[in-house]
């Protein structure tokens, strides 16, 4: 592991001779791209929240990545992250600027991607529960502080039906908030 939060650095560089790192933290820096990391194969774990961050590039070579912590920056759009980190199981993209399901198409292509956190964001729109739903693995999803959440009828049985696997929605998914919304599904 190699602690580099909170140090005011503006650029990735000279993490050459760490090729077995497993986990890195790069938060609270000024970062404004991601850049220098292809050659950390077996990084695990990435954390760059808080930063300048307004794209998702530069991942390319991790394809060991399980976790990636990519909140509290300015990214609209998430891109670049399925064919990069192809064993992305948790994600966490709080406070950004993702506004629609659009933003958040990528997901789809995060084929292992079982923890989502999407929180504080802008999302908007019925549509952002069928793009929360691509990712066919996702079972624990915090979602809340985003319009969607509170204009979509019934946001949180719309998910569960979307949703099969899930077992977290902003909370724990009981068995009779399942029996609940197939009961309620099955009599409208």
């Amino acid at each position: 592991n190699l602690y580099l939060h909170f140090k005011g650095f503006q650029r990735i560089e000279n993490l050459e001779p760490y090729t077995g790192l497993k986990g890195l933290w790069l938060e609270a820096n000024g970062l404004c791209r991601v850049e220098g990391l292809g050659h950390l194969g077996e990084l695990r774990c990435l954390f760059l929240g808080r930063n300048l961050l307004r794209t998702v590039h530069g991942l390319d070579g991790l394809r060991n990545l399980v976790t990636l912590d990519l909140s509290e920056n300015r990214i609209a759009v998430l891109s670049h992250l399925g064919a990069a980190t192809p064993r992305l199981e948790t994600l966490n993209v709080n406070k950004n600027e993702l506004a629609d399901a659009a933003s958040i198409g990528e997901l789809a292509r995060l084929g292992e991607l079982k923890n989502l956190q999407i929180e504080q964001n802008a999302l908007a729109g019925d549509d952002v529960i069928a793009a929360l739903a691509a990712a066919p693995k996702l079972c624990g999803v915090n979602v809340s502080g985003n319009p969607c959440v509170s204009a979509t009828p019934q946001f949180r049985k719309r998910c569960l039906l979307a949703m099969p696997l899930l077992a977290y929605l902003d909370r724990p998914v009981f068995t009779s908030d399942w029996e609940c919304t197939l009961r309620c599904d099955a009599n409208p």
